[in-house]
């Protein structure tokens, strides 16, 4: 019974091991991803002043479609 003990417990850190470096990767591919995606959109030069913002914003508030989401960096 002891040796299946410690079978058991070497089996559940292997488990462990295994769900925390698959994790890792995910996360760090997701953020690679985003980093991505924020570098393309930085380097296209294109900066909203805030004429371009009231008028994003008067459109979405006049349309009232809710499936549209706005997120604003750096006010």
């Amino acid at each position: 019974q002891g040796q299946l003990l410690v079978q058991k417990d070497e089996q559940l850190q292997l488990l462990k091991t295994s769900v925390e470096e698959t994790v890792q990767t995910t996360v760090e591919s997701g953020i690679k991803s985003y980093s991505a995606a924020v570098q393309q959109n930085s380097a296209s030069g294109t900066v909203c002043n805030s004429n371009i913002l009231k008028k994003v914003m008067k459109s979405v508030a006049a349309e009232e479609d809710r499936s549209k989401n706005l997120i604003v960096f750096g006010l």
